[in-house]
């Protein structure tokens, strides 16, 4: 049972490394980015610190709860860990989020990146896996 446990967090490790550097890669090539020092369409803007520190909170949770929940809520779980570390890291260094995937076709939409992209996933994942279970 150990065995299955640590290819458990191997798996989750991979999946979130994978997503960071394709974050952080995408990142970096960015043309006309956006800053986003605001959560989702600007909201709290400034508050760096506590995205920070509601970072670190989420990292421990999902931590605590990854070994118990399902294989679907451990890919939903890994999807969030990477999104929240790679906007985190944005934060951390920058004291902003680089954000510049635009809809085109929904005028005034906000900007977002890939991170967000897994946050969000995951957070969709984890929601109907948590209904299905009830």
């Amino acid at each position: 049972m150990k065995k299955e446990k640590s290819i458990n967090y191997i798996f989750m490790m991979i999946l979130a490394a994978a997503i960071i550097l394709a974050d952080r890669v995408t990142k970096i090539f960015a043309q006309g980015v956006e800053i986003n020092k605001g959560a989702a369409f600007g909201i709290l803007q400034g508050q760096t610190i506590l995205f920070i520190i509601i970072s670190l909170l989420i990292i421990i949770l999902i931590f605590l709860f990854y070994r118990k929940a399902s294989r679907t809520m451990q890919i939903a779980l890994a999807l969030i860990l990477a999104g929240t570390i790679s906007n985190a890291i944005d934060r951390i260094f920058l004291g902003y989020v680089i954000d510049f995937i635009r809809i085109p076709f929904i005028s005034n939409s906000s900007s977002f990146n890939l991170a967000d992209i897994s946050n969000v996933a995951g957070a969709v994942i984890l929601l109907v896996s948590l209904i299905k279970k009830k």
